[in-house]
């Protein structure tokens, strides 16, 4: 207990021995608050004793400190701030992934439905009599075909995402193109559509390309696919061009629901659906284009696509690097 403390307690309350229990926090405080005059009390005697050249050269050894405590505190606020960021962004990624796990699932089982739909319509047909049993089969087959394209489709996804070689060497695109358009004009009669596939015949000779083949096939038929889906009826028309000597161009042009500029930016990104394709083919994955871009790029070319806005059509375009 301060000593000035003690002293008032006796001079006004006489010797009490023992202190009350219930006084002891009330004049520890008491205490306390003299014992810090004492030191501010000392603290300005000191300061009074110092010179100026001393006060001066202490107050900048402050500063100098104040200013490191300063920047000590901006620096881990910014690494702070920094791990906050990561931590954010890999909160989002597992919340992104578990999204996309979801949104696999979901796609999947509808896009399987789509060439189960094919067997079933060609099913109801050859049971009354629209369609021979060979002619049935023939569809039946397309159906279990498209079903292991659609396999195929979320594995392409998978290798996307994973390191895979491509069997890169010369190759005809013009087969390619022609049995593509033979699958596809079998989905055509079976789905009673009322769509014209044209082969634009060039006016040059198409070179051989440089390609893995199988990859190409596969992104091929999701363009095909894509063109016959979204149009009702009209005319899906393939055209060649020449790009210089060093790329061959496909295009695939139809008369379908199109695209708006500001879906343009995202067609192609994984699960992406446009307003129009929607409502057109609800059952639709929204990776075709995704798988297609990744092959193309892969295979040394760019894809290419545009429309005169919804509901005027698209036109969606690959290149090839030329073999020479």
């Amino acid at each position: 207990m301060h000593r000035i403390l003690q002293r008032q307690i006796k001079k006004y309350l006489g010797d009490i021995n023992p202190i009350p229990p219930e006084w002891i926090p009330f004049l520890d405080a008491i205490s306390n608050t003299y014992f810090d005059f004492d030191e501010d009390y000392e603290l300005l005697g000191r300061s009074l004793e110092l010179s100026s050249k001393e006060f001066s050269d202490n107050n900048k050894l402050l500063l100098k400190a104040k200013y490191g405590v300063e920047k000590t505190v901006q620096e881990r606020t910014v690494e702070l701030e920094n791990i906050k960021k990561v931590l954010e962004n890999k909160n989002k990624s597992l919340e992104d992934a578990l999204n996309a796990n979801n949104d696999f699932i979901r796609i999947a089982n509808h896009q399987l439905n789509t060439p189960l739909s094919i067997m079933k319509n060609a099913y109801a047909m050859v049971s009354d009599g629209s369609l021979t049993p060979k002619q049935g089969l023939e569809y039946w087959g397309g159906g279990l075909k498209k079903m292991i394209l659609v396999v195929e489709d979320f594995w392409n996804v998978l290798e996307i995402n994973s390191t895979i070689k491509y069997d890169i060497k010369k190759n005809n695109i013009e087969s390619v193109i022609k049995e593509a358009v033979k699958e596809n004009k079998d989905v055509i009669v079976v789905n009673k559509k009322s769509i014209k596939v044209v082969i634009k015949k060039p006016d040059f000779i198409i070179p051989p390309v440089l390609c893995d083949i199988k990859k190409i096939n596969n992104a091929v038929s999701n363009l095909l696919d894509n063109a016959v889906f979204y149009t009702k009826k009209g005319t899906v028309t393939i055209f060649y061009e020449l790009i210089g000597s060093k790329f061959v161009k496909v295009n695939i042009k139809d008369t379908g629901v199109g695209f708006s500029k500001a879906d343009k930016e995202k067609i192609s990104q994984k699960f992406y659906r446009s307003k129009n394709a929607l409502l057109s083919h609800p059952d639709g994955s929204g990776l075709g284009l995704y798988i297609v871009k990744n092959i193309i790029e892969n295979n040394g070319g760019k894809l290419f696509y545009e429309s005169d806005g919804e509901g005027k059509g698209a036109t969606f375009g690959f290149t090839l690097p030329v073999f020479k």
